[in-house]
């Protein structure tokens, strides 16, 4: 069985903008793209919660090397009558050269706009030419920085 729905109310709207630039001067293509939820409110529990997700992609026609990704994902929950209110804020970024995958993050934690946590992964991963085709996944498990790569050859890689 399900729990009944709760009844909801909108503190903040929600948005979505996406937004592709052509740059034929550098001969770039940029995309951007920003879902944000809005900041809702479980008008039942006083629970309020929302998140704001930004994505930055780029890449030069001449140079498949230029491409870059960037993500900045902000999480916030609250419940004003227990005085408790945290946010999280992530970022990351993909790169690469001719010859590796080069990944960064960065976690941080408020709680009342205090920052109480932190903390910053780099990865560099090399690239196999028979790899080119397959896909790179990155993410975060139990404070582990996993990097996945299924192409002909699977290996998962993992930095502490």
């Amino acid at each position: 069985y399900s729990a009944l729905p709760q009844s909801a109310k909108v503190l903040e709207p929600s948005s979505y903008v996406r937004r592709v630039v052509r740059d034929d001067l550098l001969a770039e293509t940029r995309l951007t793209a920003i879902a944000d939820t809005g900041m809702l409110r479980l008008t039942d529990l006083g629970w309020e919660h929302g998140s704001v997700s930004r994505q930055y992609c780029s890449i030069r026609d001449d140079d498949p090397t230029s491409a870059r990704l960037d993500l900045h994902w902000t999480m916030r929950f609250r419940r004003p009558d227990a005085d408790f209110d945290v946010r999280t804020e992530t970022r990351s970024g993909l790169t690469s050269t001719p010859t590796q995958f080069h990944f960064t993050a960065v976690m941080e934690v408020f709680e009342h706009e205090e920052k109480t946590y932190s903390r910053t992964w780099t990865k560099t991963v090399d690239r196999e030419p028979s790899e080119f085709t397959g896909m790179f996944r990155v993410m975060v498990k139990n404070s582990t920085l996993l990097c996945h790569h299924t192409g002909i050859r699977d290996r998962q890689i993992e930095s502490r």
